[in-house]
Formats: C-alpha cells, structure tokens, sequence
C-alpha cells in the first residue's frame, strides 16, 4: 500500500511523516491486507491541529477519518483511532 503524507501551508518533520505512515499501514493492514493507498494531511487550524487520513479499500470503497488536537502527533493518533474504528465496523458488516 502506497501512503502519501502532505502538509497544507505547512511543513512537517521526517518524524511526524515516519509515524503517519506506520500507524496508518499497521492500522489499514490489520483489517484489509489489500488496500491501494492512503493519505495523511497535516493543517494547522487556529491554535490547534487537524489531521485527514483517506485511505482506498477497492476502487469503490473510499474511508475517511479525522483528528482534532492541539499537538500534530496527538490529532494523528486521533485520527488513526477513528479509522480504526471506522475499518473494524466496516469489517464487521461485510462479514455478517
């Protein structure tokens, strides 16, 4: 799986893109080990941080899960929580 990490208007340490892409890869493996890529966007909104994953299960099957907090690494980890979340109940209903 191909992930891309990005920053609007801002950029961003090697430690910040090195930890967004193994958490998403470990997270989006975990449930579906053929997933085609994701994408993890960086921007800074007032004095606090926000944090977009998008992550393509199939060419029809898009997710996509947000992070809000006042440091860059804390709104990732909320970010990566809620896909987590957002992949384990898709999982779920597909196999039900």
């Amino acid at each position: 799986m191909q992930i891309s990490v990005s920053g609007k208007n801002m950029d961003m340490g090697d430690a910040f893109q090195e930890h967004a892409q193994t958490s998403l890869k470990a997270v989006v493996e975990k449930y579906f080990a053929n997933a085609i890529s994701g994408h993890v966007t960086l921007e800074m909104a007032d004095s606090s941080f926000i944090v977009k994953t998008r992550v393509v299960l199939s060419r029809r099957i898009e997710l996509e899960a947000t992070g809000k907090a006042f440091e860059a690494h804390a709104a990732l980890d909320a970010a990566i929580e809620h896909a987590e979340k957002r992949l384990r109940r898709h999982k779920r209903r597909l196999k039900n």
